[in-house]
């Protein structure tokens, strides 16, 4: 061990050094808490190269986690998440960070600008995607649900994919 550090591990351990370790060990503690009790999940999608080659975005809008529900703490997040393009046979997926100890509700939609409704979702059906509907806000956006996973109804009578906790 060089010198320099013995002649002065004592001004570290007393005056500003315990001060920054009193200051640090919490900081670090919270963000190995915040790793820990977040997970990530995966969303796939299996779509046509129809799909894909008219030039539609697909995304994700991660609504809530079952904290934001419960007696309406909270903001819902509706947080977009785009879908990633994995290989080149139509595999689409998504990743969703949430708490690991809660489910969340999510909803699959297309931005689209060349090809019609009428036409996306006779696709869509035809894969297997189902209560496809106009979104509201945005004019060229169509909302759909995934068939791999659980359904739930909003309070507002809207229907909306939910992932259960493990």
């Amino acid at each position: 061990m060089p010198n320099w550090i013995i002649e002065n591990i004592g001004w570290f351990f007393s005056g500003i050094g315990v001060t920054i370790l009193v200051w640090a060990i919490p900081v670090i503690l919270k963000i190995l808490k915040n790793i820990r009790s977040k997970k990530i999940k995966i969303i796939s999608l299996k779509v046509s190269d129809e799909l894909l080659l008219k030039g539609n975005k697909f995304s994700v809008l991660h609504i809530c986690n079952d904290s934001e529900k419960i007696d309406n703490r909270g903001t819902l997040l509706n947080k977009v998440i785009p879908f990633k393009k994995l290989g080149d046979r139509g595999n689409l997926i998504a990743k969703i960070k949430h708490p690991k100890h809660l489910g969340f509700q999510f909803k699959c939609f297309i931005d689209y600008s060349s090809t019609s409704f009428e036409e996306l979702k006779d696709l869509l059906e035809k894969e297997g995607y189902t209560d496809i509907s106009k979104g509201e806000g945005k004019s060229r956006r169509l909302w759909f649900i995934h068939p791999e996973y659980s359904k739930v109804l909003t309070v507002d009578k809207i229907i909306n994919n939910y992932l259960y906790p493990e």
